[in-house]
């Protein structure tokens, strides 16, 4: 265990019932929530074998289950972990288990490839070992699988002044453990070289003044403060 892979997990433990409130509350985070559940109606069928990789409280993964997929929900936040396993008992959703894992794994476990999808919303820019990362999810992949992950922007404006208050003010607080922001070329290039084809990408994320603001005289690959990407591995 690496220190910096630590702190963010005990960060995110820290703030996980807050998180999850979110969901209910944030205009970012319903926002989210549409956009993901969107792209997986549209690309996961009911009865796929998915991986949640980084599932936070479980949102995706409780989502995932209730239309009839089997689930696997990791994360490094012990906390986020307990969340999603109550809502799934609550629920009672018996194909959905989940799993207290630092990123990068260990190893990664024979009984968890062949994966129909991987999702991974807003948790590579908290791994430093970002190379290492990608290999292990596409290793989970089967032929034809998919992968659905969302990043941070790096061109936003938002994300630009984000980053210049950090290194005045050290808020916000989250960026401390903030590894990686990506621009989609980059990270297209960088899913290519381990057999995943990039096939939609959706920007989305900008509830804040900036983002209202800079969308009215920016395209949205420099205003939104996220995207989202859907990928194929091939056979």
């Amino acid at each position: 265990m690496t220190a910096p892979k630590a702190a963010a997990a005990d960060f995110h433990s820290e703030i996980a019932d807050r998180f999850f409130e979110k969901y209910k509350v944030h205009p970012d985070f319903i926002e989210r929530y549409a956009i993901w559940s969107a792209a997986m109606k549209k690309y996961i069928k009911p009865g796929s074998k998915v991986i949640d990789w980084g599932c936070g409280p479980g949102v995706f993964s409780i989502y995932l289950a209730e239309n009839g997929c089997s689930v696997i929900g990791i994360d490094g936040s012990e906390n986020m972990v307990n969340i999603g396993r109550k809502m799934a008992e609550e629920k009672g959703l018996s194909q959905i288990n989940f799993e207290n894992r630092l990123f990068p794994l260990t190893e990664v476990p024979t009984a968890w490839k062949g994966q129909d999808a991987v999702i991974s919303s807003s948790v590579l820019e908290y791994i430093p070992e970002i190379d290492k990362t990608v290999v292990q999810i596409s290793q989970l992949i089967a032929p034809n699988g998919l992968f659905i992950v969302s990043v941070p922007n790096k061109r936003s404006v938002f994300r630009r002044l984000e980053l210049a208050c950090f290194s005045l003010l050290s808020k916000p607080t989250y960026l401390k453990f903030v590894k990686n922001q990506f621009i989609p070329k980059g990270f297209n290039q960088l899913l290519k070289e381990n057999g995943l084809t990039p096939i939609e990408t959706i920007f989305y994320g900008g509830n804040n003044f900036i983002t209202r603001l800079t969308d009215l005289v920016f395209p949205e690959k420099f205003s939104k403060t996220l995207f989202l990407v859907v990928y194929q591995k091939k056979p």
